[in-house]
């Protein structure tokens, strides 16, 4: 929680200076508290994990405006009036929803069926760079199979080959998790893999 909240007041009251690179958590949570599943509120802590390190599945560097959610609300913006009118200055960030109920995971297969989406409308083919946050009750095998299936999908469906400078980032901490960072949208943002380094680089809000 301390992590969640200091990132929070950090964005908002930055004085005008840019909020700079994120930090990564050490421990994560992937439980919802008793509350929001309905029952009794216990003084029981939720389990605590440590947080999977960020993971570069292809490297690089990339400078562009900030847009994202969950993986199937981008997909339900596209052909609204809320969606960009061009991704081609885009970092793209998705994180999975939950599933079917609030205790379980998003399947990857749905993951992979909104990418394919995303790609088929064109979005994949224009965005700088992929940020993913951390899956709602991912494990060890799901965070494995989602990688894969996210280069699956840049390199064959969109045809976005390795050569290409296109940087994607997972298990950053966002998304149905604890803590979480706190991500201003459109800001000008930057990644750079050999530094390990996701950069906010503007004011998390304006004067």
């Amino acid at each position: 929680m301390e992590f969640t909240i200091d990132h929070f007041i950090r964005v908002l009251t930055g004085a005008g200076k840019p909020v700079g690179p994120l930090p990564q958590s050490l421990i994560c949570s992937n439980e919802h508290s008793d509350f929001l599943l309905g029952k009794e509120i216990l003084e029981k802590p939720r389990d605590i994990t440590l947080s999977p390190p960020w993971r570069w599945l292809r490297g690089g560097q990339a400078t562009g405006h900030l847009f994202g959610g969950t993986v199937p609300c981008v997909v339900r913006l596209q052909g609204t009036q809320y969606a960009p009118s061009s991704w081609k200055d885009k970092i793209l960030f998705l994180e999975s929803a939950m599933g079917d109920n609030l205790q379980l995971p998003y399947s990857v297969s749905q993951f992979r069926n909104n990418l394919v989406d995303l790609a088929l409308s064109g979005i994949l083919h224009e965005i700088r760079g992929l940020v993913v946050g951390r899956g709602y009750k991912y494990n060890t095998d799901m965070q494995e199979e989602l990688a894969s299936v996210i280069l699956e999908v840049f390199e064959v469906i969109v045809g976005r080959s390795r050569e290409e400078e296109l940087p994607i980032l997972m298990n950053v901490d966002f998304g149905h998790t604890s803590p979480f960072l706190t991500l201003p949208i459109n800001a000008l943002v930057e990644l750079i893999s050999d530094l390990d380094e996701f950069s906010v680089l503007e004011p998390g809000v304006q004067a």
